[in-house]
């Protein structure tokens, strides 16, 4: 149309600085600990959008008091501005309606992140804790950390109140969570440069959260690695895994969109479209057996859809094996 396409400008700003310090106890034990602060800032600001009322109140004309004419909130004073919008002349909006049809928008993102953590390693083999079969011993790693996310989405006024076309009202939202874990892992050595058994050592590892969303997970590991010789090794282990909702995922606000999607089962016998699925799949899917190539194929394959974020989104588990 004559306003040109859409523009979005998106500008992103982060930064990050980590502190850390680590060095050894003792001849067995070594410590290690950091502090990280993470702050991302994300803005969008639209152009060449249409405000809806503003559509609505240039739509609405009758003859002004000079024959020409003009926008009935401009005669009620109830929007002094509003330029008649002709949409039956092609290429006939010029300067005056465009400037008063687009509306500016704009929203914000902020997230910060704020993790501290401090472990130690030990050689506990120095201690005399190794196996007869084996040349070294078992190694540790024992540490606790604390992470802080934090997230704040503000849109202006326009975004606040829906008022772009084809859009919907988006809220302010703050949200964060904390967590608190602690963790250790270990290395043991079965046997070293013996007869078929070069290397053959066990790994372990074990981690507690604890997430102020009103949740607590466990995730563990072990796994065990065999070098038959110094030229071959096999590796295999099991995995206990927990993915924690991110930010995103919790406190993301509503928004319509118009997703691009198009439907296997659309197309119409009668003007010479076959669906991509079959007639079986389709039905599977709900499609009535009788409707079937008879469906109207949405010609902008886009389709309305409303997302959201979910504050009470739990953990994901699975458990891997790997080899």
């Amino acid at each position: 149309m004559e306003s040109g396409g859409r523009h979005d400008n998106y500008e992103s700003n982060a930064i990050r600085q980590v502190l850390g310090v680590k060095g050894p106890i003792n001849d067995v034990w070594q410590y290690d600990a950091y502090g990280q602060v993470g702050i991302t800032r994300f803005q969008d600001v639209e152009s060449n959008f249409l405000g809806s009322q503003q559509i609505t109140r240039a739509l609405e004309v009758v003859t002004g008091p000079n024959g020409q004419p003009a926008c009935t909130a401009a005669l009620n004073g109830l929007d002094p501005a509003c330029v008649p919008w002709n949409v039956w002349q092609p290429n006939g909006v010029n300067a005056a309606q465009l400037n008063y049809l687009r509306i500016p928008a704009t929203w914000t993102s902020n997230v910060k992140e704020y993790v501290t953590d401090a472990s130690v390693t030990g050689d506990l083999g120095k201690y005399g804790a190794k196996l007869p079969s084996a040349a070294s011993g078992l190694n540790v790693a024992v540490g606790t950390e604390y992470r802080s996310e934090e997230f704040n989405f503000e849109p202006d006024y326009v975004y606040v109140n829906g008022l772009n076309a084809g859009g919907a009202p988006s809220r302010p939202i703050a949200g964060l969570f904390h967590v608190f874990e602690g963790f250790t892992e270990l290395r043991l050595p079965l046997m070293d440069e013996k007869p078929g058994a070069y290397r053959l050592s066990l790994d372990a590892g074990y981690r507690y959260s604890s997430y102020t969303l009103g949740f607590n997970t466990n995730t563990y590991k072990i796994g065990l690695e065999w070098a038959p010789i110094q030229a071959l090794r096999f590796r295999g282990g099991y995995n206990r895994a927990v993915r924690a909702p991110n930010l995103d995922e919790l406190y993301a606000p509503p928004a319509v969109g118009a997703g691009g999607v198009a439907d296997p089962c659309w197309g119409q016998f009668s003007k010479g479209q076959t669906p991509v699925l079959s007639q079986a799949q389709c039905v599977a899917t709900g499609v009535p057996a009788n409707k079937y190539g008879t469906l109207v194929t949405n010609s902008a394959a886009q389709i309305n859809t409303q997302t959201a974020g979910n504050p009470t989104l739990t953990p994901e588990i699975a458990d891997t094996y790997t080899y």
